[in-house]
């Protein structure tokens, strides 16, 4: 299990998505009572579900270091998806070869053309070489790319 990178960087994006919803939710609220002599039901609505998003995205972020971004298996790897959608799960037979591009991404091509990316920024440097290390033992001569 590889879980996501620096807790620090993690903590500063969902600090960033909280700021910018509250921001947008006060400039909202400030435009609708300019414009408008008082707020509707759905002007409240739609403030408080941008403030919950806002608060949603930032407990995901705070909560990522907690999370795997890979795991590896005896037979498949798992690349952790956006949120509520389940890991992608890619079978070591269906990599056609691992090509590292400018150092900061892993590109897994496939059998069927498509691809799946590994993004190094995601991780810790030594689990990005760990993971390296990884799929070279797993892929073999399929792996030289790098």
């Amino acid at each position: 299990m590889f879980p996501y990178g620096s807790s620090v960087a993690w903590k500063r994006k969902g600090n960033n998505v909280l700021f910018y919803y509250a921001s947008l939710g006060v400039v909202s609220l400030f435009l609708l009572l300019l414009f408008q002599s008082g707020l509707t039901s759905s002007d409240k609505l739609l403030l408080g579900g941008t403030l919950t998003i806002g608060v949603v995205k930032a407990l995901y972020y705070y909560s990522l270091r907690k999370k795997s971004y890979i795991e590896f298996h005896e037979d498949r790897l798992e690349i952790a998806q956006i949120p509520l959608i389940k890991s992608k799960q890619i079978n070591y037979n269906q990599i056609h070869n691992v090509v590292m591009i400018n150092n900061d991404m892993l590109t897994l091509n496939m059998m069927d053309g498509s691809e799946e990316t590994i993004y190094r920024d995601k991780l810790t440097d030594v689990s990005f070489n760990q993971i390296k290390g990884i799929l070279v033992d797993q892929l073999g001569p399929r792996s030289t790319h790098f």
